[in-house]
């Protein structure tokens, strides 16, 4: 029992390792004028809730389009060449799938 209770902290901990860190170093304030981002999502995707739960963090505003209900989103989305969801458009840049810190880098923290 006391493995399984081990183990369990242990993925949680990694899970959340960005989280704790941003507790000990909070990101600046996110200046909206100067950036442009755009979520091609889906409603059933957790990838894609925790692209929304950063955002949500960093007070970030975006457009978000499901690929699934949106004849615009769809477009978007395979005119990036699909390959998966979230795809996230910040500026030029372009993210596939979840990547923390390449939304971070893109958005200047």
């Amino acid at each position: 029992m006391k493995k399984i209770i081990l183990f369990a902290l242990v993925v949680l901990t990694i899970e959340m390792r960005h989280d704790i860190a941003d507790l000990f170093d909070p990101p600046p304030p996110f200046d909206a004028s100067k950036t442009k981002v755009v979520l091609y999502s889906a409603s059933w995707c957790r990838y894609c809730a925790k692209v929304r739960a950063l955002f949500d963090q960093y007070d970030v505003q975006y457009t978000e389009y499901d690929v699934e209900k949106s004849v615009r989103g769809k477009q978007g989305y395979d005119a990036l060449g699909g390959g998966g969801i979230p795809i996230t458009v910040i500026n030029d840049g372009v993210v596939r799938g979840y990547d923390r810190d390449k939304i971070k880098q893109l958005l200047g923290h």
